[in-house]
């Protein structure tokens, strides 16, 4: 009898131990402990901030505050870039034309040629304003029909004579210029345009400088 009521107890024993670890915890009280936590937390914080207080010590600071003071630090310390002044712009001296500039001036403008270009698809839409549309392109294929509205065909007559060839509608003829020197080689009846890729500050001094010898500025 004796053996049957220890194995009886010992049953009821690890029943009870199982029972206790497979129990599911309900939110209700993970819940209240977690508050119980937060409350002794900062009853402990309390404690400690009138402690310094009273011992005349400066309070710890909160994390926000902290990240807040570190941004301040380094917004300060960052160097501050200095804007620099932007050089005054110089206007363009208007130089007076010569006879010879004024007579290629006449002969380049005053040349009548056709414009050349080719079937681009719908004539409705090829207009002389595009430039999409303003450049010759050679006619290909067997079932091309060509007709009055469609241009001219290039041929060497068109060409413009020698003596005004590659002369700008100005009268003058261009020269590429990228600094100082390549003003000095400037000859008559010859214009300056400045390159593309120049800075604002260094346009300026070349403007300057021509101005000072009268030539004559394209750009």
């Amino acid at each position: 009898m004796n053996n049957e009521v220890k194995a009886a107890t010992e049953k009821k024993n690890t029943s009870d131990e199982n029972s206790t670890i497979m129990r599911p915890v309900s939110k209700q009280h993970t819940q209240a402990v977690d508050a119980k936590h937060v409350e002794k937390v900062v009853e402990k914080a309390m404690v400690e901030t009138a402690k310094e207080m009273n011992s005349g010590k400066e309070a710890k600071p909160v994390a926000k505050a902290k990240k807040e003071d570190k941004k301040t630090e380094t917004i300060a310390t960052k160097p501050v870039k200095k804007k620099g002044k932007k050089a005054v712009w110089v206007k363009k001296n208007k130089v007076k034309k010569d006879a010879k500039v004024k007579e290629a001036q006449g002969d380049v403008t005053g040349k009548w040629k056709p414009v050349f270009w080719g079937r681009f698809g719908k004539k409705n839409l090829r207009t002389q304003r595009d430039p999409k549309y303003a450049k010759w392109r050679k006619p290909r294929g067997i079932d091309i029909l060509r007709e009055r509205n469609d241009g001219e065909l290039p041929n060497s007559g068109f060409q413009t004579p020698k003596a005004f060839r590659f002369v700008h509608p100005s009268g003058y003829r261009e020269v590429l210029v990228q600094s100082k020197s390549d003003l000095d080689k400037i000859k008559p009846m010859h214009a300056a345009r400045f390159s593309r890729t120049m800075g604002r500050k260094k346009r300026i001094e070349l403007i300057q400088y021509a101005n000072s010898k009268n030539i004559p500025i394209l750009n």
